[in-house]
């Protein structure tokens, strides 16, 4: 008897009740009289041998080496034999100690049989660990791998993960523990397609599905997307639901071309559906309604559930290469979203997220090992097959945080990016007699706003004004909007009034989200970030990172003390902490202030580059970071030059400028300055391509930022291009820009701060900043 689970859920739930056993146990039944049935799932045995490196003191015996089909001990030797899918792509093999833990990974090959199982097997393995390499073929990632070996940065991984074996190997592939490790498999990664290919060539969102005449009183869905739409078919004039059809997607692909990211060349996807004759509204929905997702008879659920399936199956084809893909409609059977996801999950998409929608996608999956492993292999699923989804997930989520981290946040592949991106679209549709007499398309609106002031404190009253949102048919006196303020799907009423005013009574980063209405019922959306508060009073330590002083001054030692902070460890001291130091010290989210100092030698930079993930993931956990980054000073350091990518990868532009302006005086930290500040020089650097919701405190002569504020996941990350240590010193011009440096660690600590320029007369200075 073949066992369908959606059919029978809820009779299998209950006898596992009353009986006590485990209602999945039902499927692997034994004792079942009827003819078992052949798994489709063709497998085949390979076998290897695992070589662990002579300074590790892990016991192979320790081990079992996981296949999503199969799970065998390894053998005193290394030795081992396993069941593989029998496919045409390359396999991750895991080894795992009893609790879960990766050490190792191989690498099947179906070219030759063979199984690499050692060093080199695992840093390649990582590297696989991409969604920009979901649809590309062996030949593409047989190619991927000899370019990945020919980068210098693979022997520094090997170096890395070397290092971990021989001193805590049993958290190897641990985030907490070696984020340097998984710094270097995204930089091999990035690296690696920008050398096969086109370096910045972008995805371009094309057109949604488009309808054609077909034969008889079928129509044409011609879908040029990588993700599923939902169709949903409306009489004319009627506001009932006649039928959801399924709009198929791309997808086999004509050709896969490295770049960053790569480009995937395929033909449309074409769904005929018997229409009938008469006028309809034909609705197409991307999904991404995640409220909706078990609502297969709505074109919003129907369209976010194939999707979040497909998803699914991306992230586990790269790594296993599964062949087919289970009935999308079954899904609901088996995949289970918390609140959190649901609500994580649709606030990413109102947030044009890729990268975290692709993070919180790992959650979704460990949280659902069991049941995907149910619903891809149904009764022939074995434990080694949500195992291996579990821990699958948790690297594959690794190497997307530091992606993010990194800053390659809007750089996606196409299926993903579709998710996010791609637009919805209504047409209204007359057929008579099998032929289509009229059409004609309504898309959704052009969601805009704007807030002023675009940043504030608790009270602050802002104005956000949508009147710059506009529609392809209904003019803006008919549209309708309503806001989400806090990004928790809290929404304001429909109105009339584009304009809206609203205060935060805590600070924080807010994504508010606009909706915009049009007179048929299409709505689009737009999302902005509003900052609060910034990092103000988030520290009570400081650790401030050189090698030297900059501008052979110790200014920033002089504020701390005139702040009340003395060298040590705990609250209300500092420490000093060399470039050699960086890797192995730890960083303290809500304790820590993390000083970035400027004006340091290039031995600096480039340590700094070796861990700079390490700094943003201190952020992204909640704490504080204040990069000064104005280099090209007396110590002749340069940022750049260490290929360093900032926090948030916001851009540096060297441009010496002997003036700065204060742009948002109503803001504590520059409340009070001459809204006109020069010295030699006032600015090094300014910024540009920086995060949405950027608070911008100074900019220079060109209207560029100089000094600006941006939060980071749980944190918040201040950034000068400015010569603050030199400022300090050697006072220049009428309105200096002496007081910013102690402004900037009050704010951060908490710690009053009398304005300098009020306490003592100070001698001018033309010393230059620069060298």
């Amino acid at each position: 008897m073949v066992f369908k689970r959606g059919l029978f859920f809820i009779l299998i739930v209950a006898i596992g009740l009353f009986t006590g056993c485990d209602p999945r146990s039902i499927f692997d039944d034994d004792d079942d009289p009827e003819e078992v049935p052949e798994n489709p799932f063709i497998t085949i045995s390979v076998s290897g041998q695992l070589t662990i490196p002579e300074d590790c003191f892990i016991d192979p015996l320790e081990l079992d080496v996981i296949s999503i089909t199969d799970k065998q001990e390894v053998a005193s030797d290394g030795t081992f034999t396993v069941e593989v899918l029998s496919t045409e792509k390359s396999q991750v093999l895991l080894f795992n100690t009893s609790d879960g833990e990766t050490i190792f990974m191989g690498v099947y090959n179906p070219d030759d049989g063979t199984v690499m199982a050692d060093a080199t097997s695992t840093a390649l393995a990582l590297t696989l660990f991409t969604d920009y390499l979901y649809m590309s073929e062996q030949a593409d990632r047989n190619e991927y791998f000899v370019k990945i070996m020919e980068n210098p940065k693979f022997n520094t991984l090997l170096e890395s993960l070397g290092n971990s074996w021989a001193n805590d190997p049993y958290h190897v592939l641990n985030y907490d523990y070696n984020v340097q490790t998984y710094q270097l498999v995204v930089e091999l990664i990035k690296e690696t397609f920008e050398t096969l290919g086109t370096n910045d060539c972008k995805y371009e969102i094309g057109d949604p599905p488009t309808i054609e005449d077909a034969s008889g009183t079928n129509i044409k869905f011609v879908n040029n997307r990588y993700i599923y739409y939902a169709s949903g078919v409306y009489p004319d004039g009627s506001s009932t639901l006649s039928k959801t059809v399924t709009v198929e997607r791309k997808e086999s692909i004509t050709s896969f071309d490295f770049g960053w990211p790569p480009v995937y060349m395929t033909d449309p996807e074409e769904t005929l559906f018997d229409l009938g004759n008469g006028s309809f509204r034909i609705e197409l929905k991307n999904g991404m309604q995640y409220a909706n997702i078990f609502d297969i008879d709505n074109p919003d659920g129907r369209a976010t559930l194939y999707n979040t399936g497909q998803g699914i199956w991306y992230v586990l084809e790269i790594l296993v290469s599964l062949p087919g893909i289970p009935d999308m409609a079954t899904l609901p059977n088996y995949l289970t979203l918390t609140p959190d996801h649901m609500v994580g999950l649709g606030n990413c998409v109102m947030n044009r997220n890729t990268r975290d929608y692709l993070l919180l996608m790992m959650d979704v999956i460990a949280h659902n090992d069991e049941e995907i492993a149910y619903w891809i292999f149904q009764e022939f699923q074995t434990n080694a097959a949500h195992h291996y989804i579990n821990s699958a997930a948790a690297i594959m989520k690794n190497v997307g945080l530091v992606f993010k981290l990194l800053g390659f946040v809007n750089e996606q592949g196409p299926f993903f990016f579709d998710v996010i991106f791609a637009p919805e679209v209504t047409y209204f549709v007359t057929q008579e007699n099998g032929v289509i007499t009229s059409i004609s398309e309504n898309n959704s609106p052009v969601a805009m706003f704007s807030a002023d002031p675009p940043a504030g404190i608790i009270g602050t009253n802002i104005t956000f004004d949508a009147s710059a949102s506009n529609d392809d048919t209904t003019p803006l006196s008919d549209l309708k909007f309503r806001w989400d303020f806090t990004g928790d799907q809290n929404w304001t009423s429909w109105s009339a009034s584009p304009t809206i005013e609203y205060s935060y009574a805590e600070a924080g980063s807010y994504s508010v989200v606009l909706e915009v209405q049009d007179a048929d019922g299409q709505v689009g959306f737009i999302s902005h970030v509003i900052n609060i508060g910034g990092g103000s009073g988030s520290a009570n330590h400081i650790k401030l990172f050189m090698d030297v002083y900059p501008w052979d001054n110790d200014a920033m030692l002089q504020v701390f003390a005139e702040l009340g902070f003395t060298e040590g460890i705990g609250a209300d001291k500092y420490e000093i902490i060399t470039s050699a130091e960086m890797a192995a010290v730890e960083l303290l989210p809500g304790e820590d202030l993390v000083i970035i100092s400027n004006d340091q030698p290039q031995s600096f930079y480039d340590m700094y580059a070796a861990s700079q993930v390490k700094f943003s993931d201190f952020v992204y956990n909640g704490g504080a970071l204040f990069w000064e980054a104005c280099d090209g000073g007396w110590n002749d350091g340069y940022i750049e030059t260490a290929g360093i990518i900032m926090p948030g990868n916001i851009e540096l532009v060297l441009n010496y400028d002997y003036y700065n302006y204060v742009a948002n005086p109503h803001l504590p930290l520059v409340a009070g300055l001459p809204e006109t500040m020069d010295h030699n020089y006032a600015s090094h650097e300014y910024f540009g391509n920086f995060p949405d919701g950027t608070i911008v405190y100074c900019t220079g002569s060109n209207g560029n930022p100089t000094l600006i504020e941006f939060n980071l996941g749980l944190g918040w990350i201040l950034v000068s291009g400015q010569p603050l240590e030199h400022q300090y010193v050697y006072v220049y011009g009428n309105d200096d820009m002496q007081e910013l440096l102690p402004r900037i660690v009050s704010y951060f600590t908490g710690k009053e701060f009398i304005g300098k320029r009020h306490q003592m007369q100070v001698q001018k200075s033309t010393v230059s900043s620069h060298k």
